[in-house]
């Protein structure tokens, strides 16, 4: 537990959270255009009106709470990823070698769950603003005064189990394609691998976490754009109804399309520029 404590705060030092900021602001830039197009298409709106410059930039609409939490999110998300697989590897496995992908996946899924109370905020918030075009202090305000601070964690059991599955697959996946792309990495021979192995390694990963929560993320894009003037909070049940009764089965993959699309510039842009930005920030400090 002590070298739990040790790798996790170890995770919020400097180099952690610039390196975290720099990766979370470079995946926002890559793919925010294309999270509002997968996210009005899941609500059923029109993602573009017209291609005027100003229609294109409202497509970064949602963006500023995802940024502003850049950096405490990944920091906190590849500190928890590192401590488990640290502890995994002191107990269970005396070696340089590397760890069972299993663990890789269980590290994942600790990580995405850690993170979980930060990004389903920021979730809700970035969504009100893809759908109803209001700005994020107004959304924020609107949702604590009619809702309260629970307002900010709806559907917070069906957020956890896609962010927890998601950094699980994401993670499990990543490493597995590095493996299978780079032998010296694969035999524990060498703990790094090429740029180029890592991003594609990278869009393999995004796009086999996607394929896996999809549906579990359309339901959450229903319940996080519900007006905040609605008495009743909607349920993952009866988002789900809602969902069926719109559109069969379909409905469950609306928008699978631009986040495929997405994923694989955003996965592959987010890691490599986490990993370089931690190595120049230590060799600086």
């Amino acid at each position: 537990m002590a070298e739990f404590s040790t790798c996790f705060v170890g995770c919020f030092s400097l180099e952690a959270v610039t390196a975290g900021t720099a990766a979370g602001t470079a995946a926002i830039l890559v793919g925010q255009p294309l999270d509002t197009v997968k996210v009005r298409s899941q609500l059923g709106q029109v993602a573009l009106e017209s291609y005027n410059p100003r229609e294109v930039l409202r497509l970064y609409r949602g963006f500023m709470a995802p940024l502003v939490t850049a950096g405490l999110v990944n920091a906190g998300m590849f500190g928890v990823f590192e401590a488990c697989n640290s502890i995994a590897k002191s107990t269970w496995y005396q070696n340089d070698a590397n760890l069972p992908l299993s663990v890789h996946f269980v590290s994942g899924f600790a990580a995405g769950a850690a993170t979980s109370m930060i990004t389903c905020p920021t979730s809700i918030l970035k969504v009100q603003q893809q759908s109803h075009s209001n700005g994020l202090r107004d959304c924020a305000r609107e949702l604590v005064r009619q809702q309260g601070a629970r307002g900010l964690f709806r559907g917070f059991g069906n957020h956890l189990f896609a962010e927890a599955v998601g950094k699980a697959v994401y993670m499990n996946v990543y490493e597995l394609l590095k493996r299978q792309m780079d032998e010296d990495y694969a035999t524990g021979k060498t703990t790094k691998t090429a740029l180029k192995n890592r991003m594609l390694a990278g869009v393999g990963a995004g796009v086999s976490c996607w394929s896996v929560i999809y549906p579990s993320d359309v339901i959450r894009s229903r319940m996080h754009a519900q007006s905040s003037t609605c008495a009743i909070r909607m349920t993952t049940t009866e988002a789900c109804r809602q969902l069926y009764k719109e559109g069969g089965l379909r409905a469950f993959v609306r928008g699978f399309g631009p986040t495929v699309m997405r994923a694989g510039p955003v996965a592959a842009v987010a890691l490599p520029v986490y990993d370089l930005t931690f190595q120049h920030m230590k060799q600086m400090f």
